[in-house]
């Protein structure tokens, strides 16, 4: 996938006659400060770019997990799937009892 933006991005650099992602100047860096991926010696603009890709692509995905995991949303979804189902297929019936702590002998 980001090889195909990246090639998307150099064709429109060519109609728009703009400048090739290049990478940032090297600047000294000091030995107290913490180490972070911004510390990597990157070989190529496409190399750092492609870093960036990924760490935004897995922050998304991160941040989309802890979005839709939650434990109020999975109780909706099981009661969803309990009503769209035929009550003789009604197998989560126990599982949708023991959310709200109903104890009925099925």
């Amino acid at each position: 996938m980001f090889n195909k933006l990246w090639t998307e991005m150099k064709e429109k650099m060519n109609i728009y006659e703009q400048e090739p992602p290049m990478l940032p100047i090297k600047r000294y860096i000091s030995q107290n400060s913490v180490a972070s991926s911004e510390n990597f010696d990157f070989t190529t603009a496409k190399h750092r770019f492609k870093a960036i890709y990924f760490e935004t692509l897995d922050t998304l995905v991160g941040e989309l997990d802890e979005r839709f995991k939650q434990p109020g949303l999975e109780r909706v979804r099981i009661l969803e799937d309990a009503l769209l189902l035929d009550p003789e297929e009604w197998s989560s019936a126990k599982d949708i009892l023991s959310l709200y702590e109903v104890n009925f002998a099925i």
